[in-house]
């Protein structure tokens, strides 16, 4: 039951924030190019964001989902690392471990 509500958060999250990124705030445009991404790198990653939140969705490809999760969410920790910008880390920490239960939860199954 924990693994399904958290599932469906955690979609909810990827796909909301997936459609953030494809809109592109300035603030978002100019943190990517600020850390050495292309000034279009957010349709990417927003384009990302919203399938992983559909994959999370159907069962048949949850576990494909949050594997692609965990993998996004450790490579932005390694940027928010690397240009020393830890005030967003936690909410990405958050995530990971968010991830990885409800992946557990899934394995369990």
């Amino acid at each position: 039951m924990l693994g399904a509500v958290l599932g469906w958060i955690i979609a909810t999250f990827f796909i909301a924030n997936g459609l953030v990124n494809l809109y592109g705030p300035e603030s978002m445009r100019a943190a990517f190019f600020r850390w050495g991404f292309p000034r279009w790198f957010h349709l990417v990653n927003g384009a990302i964001q919203v399938v992983i939140g559909a994959l999370i969705l159907l069962p048949a490809s949850r576990m494909i989902g949050l594997g692609l999760g965990v993998a996004l969410s450790a490579a932005i920790l390694i940027v928010l690392f690397r240009q020393r910008e830890l005030r967003h880390a936690l909410p990405c920490l958050t995530l990971l471990a968010s991830l990885l239960v409800a992946a557990w939860e899934q394995s369990l199954r």
